[in-house]
């Protein structure tokens, strides 16, 4: 007798535009310890599991507190000590529905929360078109590792997919798939050494200029005057360039102070100096928040930076 077992998983489009981001928190599945390939999870049709060991293992649950959110996250490693020459390889692929969606018409993003402590040669994200098509290594673990207690999740926040696919010629499809990868020989413990994967989500953006950093004044420094340069770098994420990009900073959450960059460029990173300067003449501690204000932006979350910075007396002679 020869028995096969055929599993229907379903796999519907998503709801995905400008105001409808896709989240999946994971809840949906009870707890689970998965120690074979398995295609389709419990409760969560859209996600396999594969390792190349028999001692791979992802679990859903492992404590309270271990998920970002909720109850459940996918928690991958080893259910026992390896020679560090055979680490195992791990892998959980989700494939989400984005038929209607082209790269020449659509700039989706993916996020998701992470609790990476310990670097390994294969920790890292791939994703795909479509089930056919090549892999994509588009996020790296080992740059972004947390603290392995208090549990510190990290945001992979806002990876450009539509980019990484038009790179290597390929397109959305009723079958793209995202691939996350953990490797290492020793098995998992909260507060010791941790691979969890929460709060997965895509997001489809338009016009999305993002604020990148504050560059001046440092966080600490001393001598400036009454118009002291206020440098910012923003980001145009997009495929094409965008013109009247307003930018604006204030001081101690006073007045904005509000300026336009006449151009950028597509997928172009620009340092502007503001040219009115910011008075900063008397020493003491100054909040500053920046902005870039574009009217077209859809994606509002990365707009903004802020922080705090201290101005010391300009000291002239000694002894001091």
């Amino acid at each position: 007798t020869f028995r096969v077992i055929i599993c229907q998983l379903d796999n519907p489009p998503l709801t995905l535009n400008t105001t409808n981001p896709f989240l999946d928190d994971l809840e949906p599945s009870p707890d689970t310890t998965y120690t074979t390939d398995t295609r389709g999870m419990t409760g969560l049709d859209r996600y396999d599991f594969e390792n190349l060991t028999t001692t791979g293992v992802l679990r859903t649950f492992m404590n309270t507190g271990t998920a970002y959110s909720g109850r459940n996250s996918f928690i991958m490693g080893e259910s026992m000590a390896r020679l560090i020459s055979s680490r195992g390889l791990n892998t959980v692929t989700g494939t989400f529905n984005l038929s209607g969606k082209t790269v020449a018409a659509n700039d989706i993003r993916l996020s998701f929360r992470h609790f990476v402590t310990i670097a390994g040669n294969n920790n890292d994200v791939w994703v795909r078109g479509s089930d056919t098509d090549a892999w994509i290594k588009i996020f790296d673990f080992n740059p972004n590792l947390s603290l392995p207690s208090p549990a510190q999740y990290k945001l992979a926040g806002l990876i450009d997919i539509t980019d990484s696919l038009i790179k290597y010629g390929q397109n959305f499809s009723s079958s793209f798939q995202v691939r996350w990868r953990e490797s290492h020989y020793l098995p998992k413990f909260l507060g010791q050494r941790m691979y969890s994967i929460d709060d997965i989500s895509l997001v489809e953006v338009k016009n999305d200029m993002q604020m990148i950093s504050i560059d001046a004044p440092g966080l600490i420094t001393c001598g400036l005057n009454a118009a002291a340069p206020i440098v910012i770098t923003i980001n145009n994420s997009n495929n094409a360039a965008l013109t009247s990009v307003p930018v604006r900073y204030s001081i101690n959450n006073g007045a904005w102070i509000t300026e336009t960059i006449p151009s950028i460029p597509a997928n172009t990173k620009l340092q502007y100096t503001f040219l009115q300067g910011a008075n900063l003449d008397t020493p003491g501690v100054y909040f500053i928040k920046t902005e870039v204000a574009y009217a077209g932006d859809t994606y509002r979350f990365n707009d903004t930076l802020s922080q705090t910075i201290r101005i010391n007396p300009l000291i002239t002679s000694y002894p001091h």
